[in-house]
């Protein structure tokens, strides 16, 4: 090596070592078509490394390399005051990455990396797209966010379009509520990614503002809404006997059935042995183990034995586990639905168990009553009718009668009797006379005035029409 490239080399080295730093879009190149002395190729150098060091700093893009900006390629952009915002070229556009705040000295990073959209899926694989926020499209039931995630730590935010349930899961899924969540349009949340496919909802809005569990009203409970039923708050269902799926209210379904031990008798409709039938109502309908699909109660015979409908006869023996359903299927539905409770038109009253107010009212879902009622004659009050007597006068029929008197005797000394001297006195008698009198019949006018009409009567109270709601998600 000579001692003019020893030189050189240091010389080089040493300008590099005492540059200062300062912004620099200095060409990244030397034009190979120009004679350049070797001092100049180390300025060249050395501007270019300034450059590089400064992340091409400037108030533009930089336009430094020969054949134009490359994938990859920084940019310290100075165009707005008080910031440095610091930018990737990706082969058209310059992104931003973050901004250096010069005045408070701290790191402004963008938390939005754009809005991806995913379909609704048994799994949603949410970190399949790059972008930190994501909308979820349709109303499949998801069961998992997926497993992609690089790291542990990953935000998504998401936006719900529909009706899709959302499936609780204490590893894979952690939702609020420890439940299933029923997503609707609007809504919103924020997913952690814990790894191994693991995900947990940080946070849940709903479009509605109302809680995602709201422990003041659980669900199974009816109320009185006021207001029209398109505006129904989120969570209620009009209670009109309709049938839901059991698997997008499985809050509801857990509320609304009872599952206990019964003893069955292969071929019997008897089932024995259960823990009491005080809330069981005829048309109740059973499933479980042994159980022929439409089993409904027939009767209930006792506090543990009920009765199953004809021709549905158990096909095990032994104690199973059985589970009743309270409001049946709902109209229309079947094995996979539950039934909503019919409330329209009805006053709600308590049970009554010991029948102290209502007999035959134990049971959930027994109705009583009616609107109208027309009284039997066993149902009428003692009371008395009004007798209207125009009076009445009999006539008398009187033919006349003659009463002969009878002259006394006397007996003469010798025997013989000749009639007394005729002389009447208050103790005479005469003969007996039929008088002929007659009394004509006579018709009395008499009536008995009828009452009442026979017109069915109101039993209402004073009564004030709602809609009747009942909620079915926490």
């Amino acid at each position: 090596m000579s001692l003019f490239t020893r030189l050189l080399g240091a010389l080089s080295l040493a300008l590099i070592l005492s540059a200062p730093a300062r912004a620099d879009q200095s060409p990244l190149f030397s034009d190979p078509t120009i004679a350049t002395s070797g001092l100049a190729l180390m300025n060249n150098y050395n501007s270019a490394f300034a450059a590089v060091a400064s992340c091409n700093s400037g108030n533009s893009a930089p336009a430094n390399l020969q054949a134009g900006a490359v994938a990859g390629m920084c940019w310290a952009d100075t165009s707005l005051a008080g910031y440095i915002i610091m930018r990737d070229f990706d082969g058209v556009s310059w992104v931003e990455r973050y901004r250096l705040d010069l005045a408070n000295h701290v790191v402004a990073a963008p938390l939005g990396t754009g809005i991806g959209s995913l379909p609704a899926a048994t799994t949603v694989d949410l970190c399949s797209t790059p972008r930190s926020s994501v909308t979820i499209t349709g109303t499949v039931p998801i069961t998992a966010f997926g497993g992609s995630c690089v790291q542990q730590g990953v935000l998504k935010v998401l936006n719900f379009t529909g009706n899709a349930t959302l499936t609780y899961n204490a590893t894979s899924l952690v939702l609020p509520g420890v439940g299933n969540v029923t997503t609707a349009a609007g809504d919103t949340a924020i997913a952690q990614y814990l790894g191994s496919g693991n995900w947990r909802v940080i946070s849940y809005q709903p479009a509605s503002g109302s809680a995602v569990k709201n422990p003041a009203i659980p669900v199974c409970v009816k109320i009185d809404y006021m207001g029209f039923a398109a505006n129904l708050p989120a969570g209620y269902v009009l209670g009109t006997g309709q049938a839901l799926s059991r698997f997008s209210f499985p809050d509801y379904l857990a509320c609304s059935t009872i599952t206990v031990p019964g003893t069955l008798t292969n071929g019997s409709l008897v089932i024995t042995g259960l823990p009491s039938t005080a809330e069981l109502s005829v048309g109740m309908p059973v499933e479980g183990a042994g159980i022929q699909a439409g089993s409904t109660i027939a009767s209930i015979n006792s506090s543990t034995q009920i009765t199953l409908n004809v021709s549905h006869t158990a096909t095990l023996n032994g104690t199973q586990s059985l589970t009743i359903f309270a409001y049946g299927y709902g109209a229309g539905g079947d094995a996979t639905t539950v039934g909503v409770p019919d409330c329209r038109g009805f006053k709600i009253a308590g049970r009554d168990p010991a029948a102290s107010q209502l007999g035959a009212f134990s049971g959930l879902n027994v109705t009583k009553g009616a609107e109208l009622h027309t009284m039997s004659a066993g149902e009428l009050a003692a009371h008395t009718h009004g007798v209207t007597d125009p009076g009445h006068i009999h006539a008398i029929t009187d033919p006349g009668h003659v009463h002969q008197a009878v002259q006394p005797t006397q007996t003469r000394n010798d025997g013989t009797q000749v009639l007394s001297t005729m002389s009447f006195g208050s103790s005479q008698n005469t003969s007996l006379a039929v008088t002929g009198i007659t009394i004509n019949s006579h018709t009395t006018g008499i009536t008995i005035n009828s009452f009442g009409s026979n017109t069915p009567f109101t039993v209402l109270d004073p009564t004030m029409s709602a809609n009747c709601a009942v909620r079915v998600l926490p």
